[in-house]
C-alpha cells in the first residue's frame, strides 16, 4: 500500500515523516560499505525500477514525488502496482525531497532500495556454462565506465561479470549507466586483481589480457586458442587511465590489442571490451549456444 505520510492519533489526522528512516538507508547506499552494511544498493527512475523487477530482483523500498503518485500514468501505476504485489513499500515525498535526489535527472522521480544480489561462486557459473566467456574488469574506478562495461557485457554475450578491486557495479551512477544489465549477469567479486588472477588459474579459465600496445593484434590471433575450442575464456581489461597492471598482463595466457590508427593511443574501456566480445562470439563454435537476448 502506498504510505502517503499521515497518521491517525486520538481521531486528528497528523502529517509525520513515515519515508525518515529510508532516506537514512538511501543516504548509506552512496558508499560502498554504507551498501554492504545495509546489504542494499540504491535504484533510481521508472525504467531501472521496471529493469529491476523483470529481472527478478524486487524493490523492497522506494520513495517517490507526490508528483509522481497523484499524476500516475498506467506505465508509473503499473510499477507501483508491481512493487507491491512482490512485498515492497513505496513511500510519497515531497517534491523537492527525490528532487535532491535525482538532481535534475529526468528518470522518473523515484528511488527505491534492492537487496544486492548474492554472488555465485566461479565454479558454479563454469559448471553451468563450460563455454563461459566471462568479462573481467580490474580497476575501474569511474562508476559511469563500470555500468557502461556491464551493459557491454551483457549485449556482448559475456557468462558473467568479474570485478576486482576498486571497481563497483553497485555504486548508484554504474546501476544508472547499466540500464538494469548489471541485474541480468552473475556478478562475482575479488579484493584485488591478483585474487581475481589467482581464482581463473585454479578454475583452469585462461585469459585474454586487454592491452594497449605490445600484443598480439586482436585480427591476428589464431583460432587454434581455448575458446575456438568450446572451452572458457576471460576477456581482463583494467583501469581507465593506466590499463592493466604489469603482473595482471603477464599472467595472462595472452596478451592482446586493437589495432587503431597513427596518433590514437587507446580505445574507451567499454568499446574495447564490446570488440573484444563481439570477435570472440563470432569465433565460437557454431554448436555452441546463443545467449539468451
Amino acid at each position: 500500500m502506498v504510505n502517503r505520510g499521515r497518521i491517525h492519533v486520538r481521531g486528528r489526522r497528523l502529517p509525520v515523516d513515515p519515508y525518515r528512516r529510508l532516506l537514512a538507508d538511501l543516504g548509506r547506499t552512496r558508499s560502498r560499505l554504507g551498501r554492504e552494511r545495509l546489504g542494499r544498493c540504491r535504484i533510481e527512475g521508472t525504467r531501472l525500477h521496471e529493469r529491476a523487477l523483470r529481472a527478478g530482483h524486487p524493490v523492497e523500498r522506494a520513495l517517490v514525488s507526490r508528483t509522481y503518485a497523484a499524476g500516475r500514468g498506467a506505465r508509473e501505476r503499473a510499477l507501483l502496482e508491481e512493487i507491491e504485489r512482490h512485498g515492497g513499500v513505496v513511500e510519497v515525498a515531497d517534491d523537492a525531497v527525490l528532487a535532491g535526489w535525482t538532481e535534475g535527472r529526468d528518470l522518473g522521480a523515484i528511488v527505491g532500495l534492492v537487496a544486492l544480489p548474492r554472488p555465485p561462486a566461479l565454479d558454479d557459473v563454469l559448471r553451468a556454462d563450460p563455454q563461459a566467456v566471462l568479462l573481467a574488469v580490474a580497476d575501474v574506478e569511474d562508476p559511469g565506465n563500470t555500468g557502461a562495461l556491464a551493459r557491454a557485457a551483457l549485449a556482448g554475450g559475456a557468462t558473467a561479470l568479474l570485478v576486482a578491486g576498486i571497481t563497483d557495479p553497485y555504486h548508484p551512477r554504474a546501476l544508472r549507466t547499466s540500464m538494469g544489465s548489471t541485474f541480468r549477469l552473475p556478478v562475482l567479486r575479488f579484493a584485488g586483481a591478483r585474487d581475481l588472477a589467482d581464482a581463473l588459474d585454479a578454475a583452469h579459465v585462461p585469459a585474454w589480457a586487454a592491452v594497449s600496445r605490445d600484443g598480439v593484434a586482436l585480427p591476428d590471433v589464431p583460432h587454434a586458442v581455448p575458446h575456438a575450442r568450446g572451452e572458457p575464456l576471460a576477456i581482463v581489461v583494467g583501469s581507465e587511465a593506466f590499463g592493466l597492471a604489469r603482473e595482471t598482463a603477464e599472467r595472462a595466457a595472452l596478451r592482446v590489442h586493437i589495432p587503431m590508427p597513427a596518433g590514437v593511443d587507446s580505445f574507451s574501456v567499454h568499446a574495447a571490451a564490446a570488440i573484444f566480445l563481439y570477435e570472440v562470439r563470432c569465433r565460437r563454435p557454431r554448436s555452441a549456444p546463443e545467449p539468451e537476448p
